[in-house]
């Protein structure tokens, strides 16, 4: 969220001069919930206002109804009723269970709402202590459940899928009976009686006091069936058929305790003698639990069982709508849920063994493609498998290959000349590999599929490398080669295993001590030269590329700022770094593939049989060496032989050009979400993005100021698109700006709400905008700004447009022998159509009502006029294919 009363008005991007309009479909929603919480009109007008008077200080995102959710549980909080004739309750009881069904919000959306809900409303310090401790209660409880199923499942059978559904009508004494009551028992006994639901230690001794108690009632009632045959804990000759019931309850506290190694025996115990005891007295005594013994082992009694399970049902039931907190009787149903797909999955009736939630290996998300990769990974239908866990089947491929150094690596060594290479490649793989071990707790499983993908793509590499120039001693010759290369195959491990979220990327980058920007170098050699790789491992790396290049190669302790030195932090610009033929002009249109060709055949550059990451290669540049090599003579000038503007090239203009095109893809796509569609529009919008990039500030405290240090290039494109409106007077929001840059597949909220100031402050977007931005760039500003004076378009016009990258990919690509494929050739300046979604139940009725608008005002083409403009383009279209596929026949033809 945004506060708009702190924002300077000469630059405030949200307009709050007026109020916002009555919502009637808010309103509606308002009302419903307040009817099916029996609420009195007095209520729902507190709610309704309080949420119009925080609506109009502050910029709600998101669903408003969350928000309004919000708005009626604070205000059910607060108020304070009578119950019977003494009792005051200091709230109005509404259950936070039936508020979030009704909403359709998870608990972790609600939660998060709530407690920015607290800091906008200004709300008592009590009230936020409640929302803090519900959520860290229920954190608890989903942790203890994860106890919960193992430890059931040691002592007695797990429900099973028959169990579950004849639920309603055989219930007590079942597995799935006693799987219900003993969990109902523990929540009650830990919240309402006891009070620990915010100590896991203290939950997990309750819970197996309470599977004790459980265990102790199975065994007196002789409910044999129930039990697991392979509990060590059993009575002797239990299954014999003169087998007594013994006279005292046995006790197995002992046998439970051992999976938990960080409990005391003697706690438990006193846990269950001296607080859990005292709570089932009085619960026999004032609530009517039926049990006629001390020990409590008859709960589970047939006339008794659904009894007590009632009581204990309607007591929780009390407990969670007159207590800030959640049903916790949902990880039920998950299981259950979990029980029924399993069945589900089986064949001939034959049913799949349960597996408890802690033992599950949780489906791999499979990840959003990067907007700089969705042309290399392919069609999601293709003949590959997909799935995401197609992953593990390229490691279990990496285990025919030996787990040291092939003979063809050492054969390309050898050919190379170079001394004992070989062998510092070794020695730096097993540093490499050890830091791994260690940094990773010892997994040393991991650590050697590690190895032996660093030397499948060592020798990829290599391999593809000599087959463009032989000379691949200058990949050899640089350590960093060979620990790029082992980074981003751990990187890769730790993905296709599954570890991802424990490790998360730039985890490996400080665990091998490897600087961000070298990793970049490498990623397009090692993808380009391996075809194995799944469209969710290029996914992958396609997204640990960005990650580098939109943020981490900026921070201030990074490796580039060193490597700029030697040139005077001079940054080039794109049009001194871009590929021939990459750019677009003032007047929208690209260089066309026929002259890409021309160039192709004209020498300056090659066609590269690489798919993802390509980077440019020039005639005069060895392999290796513009990816590689260490940048001391910092982007040599090289002139076109066609007289254009001087090409920078070297290791750090290949990761400029990196950086400027991923720059490009993410500013073109947020114009089209905002239908910026105007080619002068986006260049001014590229020319003050590239100028905040370039150009540094002197300050007399802090020396040379970069916009971009310590900061994300997102954030620098949306100012850049806003201030571009902001000086032409055209409407267009902050808010607007933000909304559509969440559509973006990189997009995280973090981004605009966490902007770096300086190395005590954090603040939002807009703030950053207003106090730092906008004084960076006012000299930009006079020169550009055409109500400016001083404003000289000869010295300072503007920079032309990155083209999208996919375009100006090789003319052909070779598949198989004699087999080539072509890209298909289509306009880069086709017209953005929105998109428009509804969900049913959870979208408002505005959404359907814009996508009745779009619906209705569709234009019909009358198919009698053969003459329209829209007929005449696409013949042109059809020529211009015509001729230039046959001047790519001729072209090959040469080759």
């Amino acid at each position: 969220m945004s506060i708009n009363q702190e924002f300077d008005p000469e630059v405030d991007p949200l307009d709050t001069s007026s109020a916002s309009p009555f919502d009637e479909d808010l309103y509606a929603a308002l009302e419903k919930l307040c009817r099916v919480f029996n609420l009195d009109p007095d209520t729902s007008k507190d709610a309704w206002e309080k949420f119009e008077d925080i609506s109009s200080k502050f910029t709600l995102e998101g669903n408003k109804v969350s928000w309004l959710a919000c708005s009626l549980v604070a205000t059910c909080r607060r108020q304070e009723m009578m119950v019977g004739d003494r009792t005051v309750v200091r709230s109005n009881p509404i259950s936070l269970t039936q508020v979030l069904r009704h909403t359709n919000l998870s608990l972790k959306q609600f939660f998060g709402c709530m407690k920015a809900w607290v800091v906008m409303s200004k709300l008592p310090v009590d009230f936020a202590r409640d929302v803090q401790v519900a959520e860290h209660n229920f954190i608890v409880c989903q942790n203890v459940y994860k106890s919960y199923e193992p430890l059931f499942k040691k002592l007695f059978k797990m429900p099973d899928l028959e169990a579950i559904k004849t639920r309603k009508t055989s219930f007590q004494s079942t597995p799935v009976g006693v799987f219900e009551f003993t969990w109902l028992l523990f929540l009650l006994l830990k919240g309402k009686y006891l009070n620990m639901g915010d100590d896991l230690i203290e939950c997990i001794k309750i819970l197996q006091c309470c599977c004790n108690l459980a265990f102790k009632n199975v065994i007196m009632l002789n409910k044999r069936e129930i039990l697991n045959v392979d509990f060590v804990g059993l009575p002797k000759g239990w299954n014999l058929p003169g087998y007594q019931i013994p006279r005292e309850a046995p006790c197995v506290i002992d046998k439970l305790f051992h999976n938990f190694g960080t409990l005391n025996l003697a706690d438990v115990k006193y846990v269950q003698d001296y607080k859990i005891a005292p709570v089932l007295a009085k619960l026999k005594n004032d609530e009517g639990l039926h049990t006629s013994k001390d020990d409590f082992s008859d709960l589970f009694k047939e006339e008794y069982f659904e009894e007590n399970y009632t009581t204990l049902t309607k007591l929780y039931e009390q407990y969670i709508f007159t207590e800030w907190c959640y049903d916790e009787n949902i990880f039920l149903k998950e299981t259950y849920r979990q029980i029924e797909l399993q069945g589900m999955k089986c064949s001939n009736g034959d049913m799949i063994a349960s597996t408890p939630v802690n033992e599950r290996r949780l489906p791999m998300r499979v990840p959003e493609t990067p907007l700089t990769g969705r042309q290399y990974v392919g069609p999601a239908d293709r003949t590959q498998d997909n799935s995401p866990d197609s992953q593990l089947k390229f490691i279990a491929m990496l285990a025919t290959r030996p787990s040291g150094m092939s003979d063809n690596i050492s054969k390309m060594i050898a050919d190379c000349g170079g001394e004992n290479l070989g062998e510092k490649i070794v020695n730096i793989e097993k540093d490499l590999g050890a830091k791994f071990a260690a940094g990773a707790g010892g997994d040393d499983e991991k650590k050697v599929i590690g190895v032996k993908l660093f030397y499948y793509l060592m020798e990829m590499v290599l391999a593809g490398e000599r087959r463009l120039d032989k000379d691949i001693a200058p990949l050899l010759k640089h350590d960093f080669f060979a620990m790029c290369v082992f980074t981003c195959a751990m990187e890769i491990v730790i993905y296709a295993t599954n570890m991802a979220d424990q490790y998360k990327f730039p985890w490996i980058l400080k665990c091998m001590s490897l600087p961000a920007v070298h990793l970049v170098r490498i990623i397009e050699l090692v993808v380009r030269n391996t075809n194995q790789f799944s469209r969710n491992i290029i996914k992958h790396l396609s997204y640990v590329e960005e990650t580098i290049l939109e943020s981490l190669m900026w921070k201030e302790d990074s490796v580039l700022w060193k490597d700029m030195k030697t040139s005077n932090y001079i940054i080039p610009k794109f049009e001194e770094i871009a590929r021939p033929g990459t750019t677009i002009s003032a007047s929208g249109v690209p260089s066309t593939p026929t002259m890409r060709r021309a160039l192709v055949g004209a020498g300056l550059t090659q066609p590269s049989p690489s798919e993802p990451f390509q980077s440019p290669r020039y005639s005069n540049i060895r392999p290796g060496q513009s990816l590689l090599n260490s940048n001391r003579n910092q982007l040599a000038n090289q002139n076109a032989s066609n007289g254009n503007t001087p090409r920078k090239n070297g290791s750090l203009g290949i990761i400029f050009r990196k950086f400027y095109v991923l720059a490009g893809v993410r500013m073109d796509d947020l114009c089209k979400r905002l239908n910026i569609n105007d080619t002068e529009t986006r260049m001014k919008i590229w020319t003050f993005l590239e100028a905040t990039i370039r150009e540094s500030r002197r300050d007399a405290t802090q020396g040379e100021v970069w916009l971009l240090k310590h900061r994300h290039l997102d954030q620098l494109i949306m100012c850049s698109v806003y201030i571009v409106f902001k000086l032409s007077s055209k409407s267009l929001q902050f808010t607007d700006i933000m909304q559509a840059y969440k559509l973006q597949p990189q997009a995280h909220n973090v981004i605009y709400r966490q902007v770096f100031f300086d190395k005590e402050k954090r603040g939002d977007l807009i703030q950053f905008y207003n106090q730092i931005y906008v004084q960076h760039v006012k000299p930009l500003i006079q020169r550009i700004c055409p109500s400016s004076p001083s404003r000289n378009v000869e010295n300072y016009a503007l920079s032309p447009l990155p083209t999208n990258p996919h375009v100006f990919e090789s003319p052909r690509r070779q598949v198989a022998d004699n087999v080539y494929v072509n890209m298909l050739e289509s306009p880069t300046n086709a017209d953005f159509n929105p998109t428009y979604s509804y969900y049913f139940n959870r979208s408002n009725v505005r959404d359907l009502q814009n996508i009745n608008k779009v619906v209705g005002h569709s234009a019909k083409r009358l198919l009698t006029d053969s003459n329209t403009t829209e007929e005449r383009d696409n013949k042109r279209l059809c020529n211009r294919k015509m001729q230039a596929l046959i001047e790519e026949r001729e072209v090959q033809n040469m080759i």
